[in-house]
């Protein structure tokens, strides 16, 4: 498994300030794009994928995403 961790895109939440972090768990890059289709509201384009930081994990560990929406100045 791997990890691969957005520190900020444009396009995260529904919010008013809609970017900020994202961190998902999958197996690959194709995994990963796959698991966030669940949520309609995260949304990285092209470059952001191109630019994702990525980790071998050491143990195998369940998929998953968490998202860290940018709370903004409100």
């Amino acid at each position: 498994m791997k990890i691969y961790i957005f520190e900020q895109i444009d396009q995260v939440s529904g919010n008013y300030h809609s970017g900020g972090g994202l961190v998902i768990i999958a197996k690959d890059i194709d995994h990963a794009k796959e698991i966030i289709l669940a949520d309609k509201e995260i949304q990285p384009t092209e470059e952001e994928w191109a630019k994702v930081e990525s980790y071998d994990l050491a143990e195998n560990v369940e998929p998953k995403f968490w998202t860290m929406p940018d709370a903004g100045c409100c």
